[in-house]
């Protein structure tokens, strides 16, 4: 008899890996005495919901791409680096280094910006909120220390440097696809 561990194992992998037999004998069997069918529609509804959750992050990658190619682009990022993570906000952290190496994206450079344009923009929206610069305050300690003072980026924001017109890209996009 199987420990529910590895019945849990066994499903995690069918989900993840379409690996059917290892929960073969788990499952009841449908009227034809089929017990595939099953399992196919939970791996389904896996994979449509890591590419939902893939497509609102990178919501222009995808509408830039297409929803065809961006289903085959998630499918063999999944295949590559299956979810992890316990943590939903850094779902998806690795998908502009992906696109950077995957070759039907080489074509297309400005792609791998735009998902780490994307990426920051996801991760900056989940940031701690800052406290907004006062400006009196600002203006009383810039007499007194005048080049001794430095300001920083609030956690989780970034600058972002690219060769495209990605800010660009994105708000033309943006728009369309609300």
């Amino acid at each position: 008899m199987s420990t529910l561990r590895e019945i849990q194992k066994g499903l995690m992998a069918s989900l993840t890996e379409g690996d059917e037999l290892s929960t073969y004998h788990y499952v009841k069997p449908d009227k034809n005495g089929c017990s595939k069918t099953p399992i196919r529609i939970h791996q389904q509804s896996h994979f449509g919901k890591q590419r939902q959750a893939l497509q609102e992050i990178y919501t222009v990658f995808a509408r830039l791409v297409g929803e065809d190619f961006f289903s085959y682009v998630v499918r063999q990022y999944l295949d590559e680096d299956p979810n992890l993570t316990f943590d939903i906000h850094l779902y998806g952290k690795s998908f502009p280094e992906f696109i950077a190496s995957f070759e039907p994206c080489q074509s297309y450079p400005y792609l791998k910006d735009m998902a780490e344009f994307e990426w920051l923009c996801y991760q900056a929206c989940f940031s701690p909120p800052y406290r907004a610069l006062d400006l009196m305050k600002l203006q009383k300690s810039s007499l007194k220390r005048g080049a001794d003072l430095y300001f920083s980026l609030p956690q989780k924001s970034a600058l972002y440097r690219s060769s495209y017109p990605i800010l660009k890209i994105w708000e033309n996009n943006l728009e369309e696809s609300q």
